[in-house]
C-alpha cells in the first residue's frame, strides 16, 4: 500500500479532522485495521507521531490530536504470466 498525497474529497469527509481527539476518533470511526507504534516523543520538539491505519484512510496523531487523514492508495499488481 502506498499514501495518496493529496485527499480526495469524498474520502477527506469521511475521514477524522484536523484536532479531533483520539477517544473522539475512535467513538465515530471504530477500531481501525492496525496501530502502528508511537515513534518520536523523545524530546520535546519531537512529539510522539503515532498512526491508525483504517481501510480507507490512514490517521496521523500528534500526541492523541489528529494532525492529518491521509486515503490510503493501492497500488495494482502486476497480474501473474501463465
Amino acid at each position: 500500500d502506498e499514501l495518496a498525497l493529496e485527499p480526495t474529497p469524498a474520502v477527506a469527509a469521511a475521514a477524522p479532522g484536523r484536532g479531533t481527539h483520539m477517544d473522539t476518533v475512535l467513538r465515530r470511526f471504530g477500531e481501525p485495521s492496525q496501530r502502528l507504534a508511537a515513534v518520536g516523543g523523545n524530546l520535546p520538539q519531537h512529539p510522539p507521531i503515532t498512526r491508525w491505519i483504517y481501510p480507507d484512510y490512514t490517521v496521523y496523531f500528534e500526541r492523541e490530536l489528529v494532525i492529518a487523514s491521509i486515503p490510503n492508495r493501492v497500488v495494482a499488481q502486476p497480474a501473474d504470466k501463465p
